[in-house]
């Protein structure tokens, strides 16, 4: 190393300290140096933790206020780079875990060894992404009020534009998801869907970092807290908690009608079955029957639907269900099957019977990367072993003669706040969804490391579908193979909830509900519209200014 660099770099571990008021030898300088280093890194670890319900909820507003001190001293634009690498790529890694875990090949086989490869490559490419948020968020940043509004906003245009694309448009990374335990926080939902809440934790880890800022600052930084930035932090508050409160007086137009009776089950089953005379099917059939429910609920994929044929076909299974439930049944059954046509076309689909036939059906829409589809830029790599299942294009909402609408999602379509939004748009009074949240043959395998729980297997979808009854306004009942069968009421708490371990089935009241939450009827384009023009009246503004500068330099 020549002297010049060394020179250049003891006054960049000079700058850094100073920077943060210390006053350190050069030895010191460069041991504090490092330990800047691990802000961001700390922000991505805390994310992951949280993502795994590891760590308190509530930490999720501070979670990046690391990060974002780190932004605020950084001096050159190869800084926050690196910075926004180290925080994503940790949080990036535990939320593509689902590339390894969506299909089981075996550990050494080669469809395995892509899958890892590819989980690989993407976290890294989160991480790209994350560090091109910092040097935006860099590039933006000032120590004012207009950043508790400019940074969410930028943090949402990345979220919907770009991470979706990183994690083939499946939404697991929304920060939302992670406040389902903070009640009112989760409530909000209604209004902007959970991509609002993302704003909103951005906003509350700004405000803290605002916060200390200021009060690390000399007098004037404080006087200028008080006067611009606490108002514009207490107004806002006031404002979302009165928009909610107003929101909740008026039930937000949503009426309730008549109410039902439904059946949800856990089978613990994962493997399709050749009828409903196979078990454990046909005695969870005769114990729901028993209750007398106006609604029994199956999970996804229990059959395997073959058009034509003598024992798998729809009206096979149609005879089977009349078979066993007899004439006195006038109920809805629902359940989940891979159909196949005639022409050989695979779908995912969701089937309702009632009156002695089936009377309609629904075709999953979003189908699940690399088990159930191989995305076309991947398809020449992709394992050639994966089963091509085509994407529905008919309606989310079925509906029989004596069954209410009911909107429909097959497993990870849950994730979707736009399913819910679909489906109540559509006409559905109820929402339902029938799941296999556990992988047959990783559950063994993981049990063995983690025996006392499993939440990504169990708990991560069953949380995720809170936010869909939010969002909806309705109620959302759920049945899975493996994994958390629950009855969800609209303000997102658990009516039942049953866990995997055993077999096992529970029936309950639920009421029907019309009308439209904000969320359902505006969607999240006025967030998106807000934060577009914000983020980019900040661009613009920044951009005229350095250029002044420029200019004025040269």
């Amino acid at each position: 190393m020549s002297r010049k660099t060394e020179v250049e770099r003891n006054e960049g571990d000079d700058t850094i300290a100073e920077e943060w008021g210390w006053k350190l030898g050069i030895t010191e300088k460069k041991a504090f140096a490092g330990v800047v280093w691990m802000l961001p890194l700390a922000s991505g670890f805390l994310l992951a933790l949280l993502y795994y319900a590891a760590a308190p909820a509530i930490l999720l507003f501070v979670a990046l206020v690391p990060l974002f001190l780190f932004l605020d001293r950084c001096r050159t634009w190869e800084s926050p780079l690196w910075g926004g690498f180290l925080a994503a790529c940790p949080f990036y890694l535990a939320n593509l875990l689902f590339l390894l875990e969506v299909r089981w090949f075996g550990f050494l086989s080669s469809e395995a060894l892509f899958m890892q490869a590819l989980y690989g490559v993407a976290a890294i490419a989160g991480g790209l992404l994350g560090a091109l948020f910092a040097l935006t968020a860099y590039f933006l940043w000032r120590r004012h009020w207009t950043m508790l509004f400019v940074i969410p906003a930028l943090w949402i245009l990345f979220q919907e534009v770009l991470v979706r694309w990183v994690q083939f448009d499946l939404t697991w990374s929304y920060l939302g998801y992670l406040t389902e335990t903070i009640t009112p926080v989760r409530q909000l939902a209604a209004l902007s869907g959970v991509v609002g809440l993302d704003f909103l934790i951005i906003w509350g880890n700004i405000a803290v970092v605002l916060t200390i800022l200021a009060f690390q600052s000399d007098r004037q930084r404080v006087t200028h807290f008080f006067t611009k930035i606490a108002p514009v932090i207490v107004l806002t508050l006031a404002g979302a908690g009165l928009l909610f409160w107003s929101y909740s007086r008026s039930a937000a137009g949503l009426r309730e009608g008549e109410a039902i009776t439904v059946t949800v089950m856990n089978t613990e089953h994962g493997a399709p079955v050749k009828s409903f005379y196979d078990e454990p099917y046909q005695g969870l059939l005769k114990e729901a029957l028993g209750e007398s429910p106006d609604i029994i609920l199956f999970p996804e994929s229990i059959f395997e639907v073959q058009h034509g044929d003598s024992e798998t076909s729809p009206e096979a299974l149609s005879r089977q269900l009349s078979d066993i439930a007899g004439n006195d049944f006038d109920g809805a059954i629902l359940f989940g099957g891979y159909r196949s046509e005639l022409d050989g076309t695979l779908y995912n689909s969701f089937f309702l019977w009632e009156g002695g036939s089936i009377t309609d059906i629904y075709d999953k829409r979003y189908l699940v990367p690399f088990a159930e589809y191989r995305p076309r830029y991947l398809e020449r790599f992709s394992p050639q072993t994966i089963t091509m299942y085509t994407p529905g294009s008919n309606e989310r909402v079925l509906q029989g003669a004596s069954s209410p609408p009911m909107g429909v999602t097959i497993c990870q379509e849950v994730i979707y706040p736009e399913s819910s939004r679909e489906a109540v748009r559509q006409g559905a009074e109820l929402l339902v969804s029938g799941a296999n949240d556990g992988f047959v043959d990783q559950v063994a395998l993981l049990q063995k490391v983690a025996p006392t729980d499993v939440p990504w297997l169990y708990l991560l979808e069953h949380r995720i579908a809170r936010f869909r009854a939010i969002e909806g306004g309705r109620y959302l009942v759920r049945s899975t193979k493996i994994g958390t069968a629950s009855i969800i009421a609209p303000d997102g708490s658990d009516v039942v909830r049953l866990t995997s371990g055993e077999s096992s089935l529970e029936t309950r009241d639920v009421i029907l509900r019309e009308g439209f939450t904000p969320f359902v009827r505006f969607g999240s384009a006025p967030l998106m519209v807000f934060s577009t023009v914000i983020v980019g009246f900040a661009l613009s503004r920044e951009g005229k200014s350095r250029m002044r500068l420029w200019s004025q330099k040269k």
